[in-house]
């Protein structure tokens, strides 16, 4: 485990790994873009948040409401996120611990992440 506490951002639940960059064709990479995907960090990604995860406001608490969820929220930590099951995460949520590879799987390492190697809690 680590010992950086996560920062509940919700960046590494809100993107999908489609596969890395170095894997990929310029047929393969070009067929993901028009359907949406990004690239970051080396790898394909599409915004696909978990539906476990929940946003609440930071202030107070509460459930945070379509007009909260706005990119500049979540990284100023007025919104956070949140897994609705965490005491029960299925093993690859559990395998996130800031690394980008661990266990055969592939992880997208937000760069707010505070989890991630020498990173601070924000």
């Amino acid at each position: 485990m680590t010992s950086t506490p996560c920062s509940q951002c919700g960046e590494c639940c809100r993107w999908l790994v489609l596969g890395e960059i170095q894997e990929m064709s310029a047929d393969e990479r070009r067929y993901h873009a028009l359907r949406g995907a990004t690239e970051r960090q080396g790898l394909v990604l599409v915004e696909h948040p978990c539906t476990m995860l929940e946003y609440y406001r930071a202030e107070d608490g509460a459930a945070a409401g379509a007009g909260d969820l706005t990119d500049d929220n979540l990284a100023r930590g007025i919104v956070r996120a949140r897994c609705s099951v965490h005491g029960k995460k299925p093993e690859v949520c559990r395998l996130y611990e800031g690394k980008r590879r661990r266990d055969g799987m592939v992880f997208y390492i937000p760069e707010r992440c505070t989890m991630a190697a020498g990173k601070k809690k924000q």
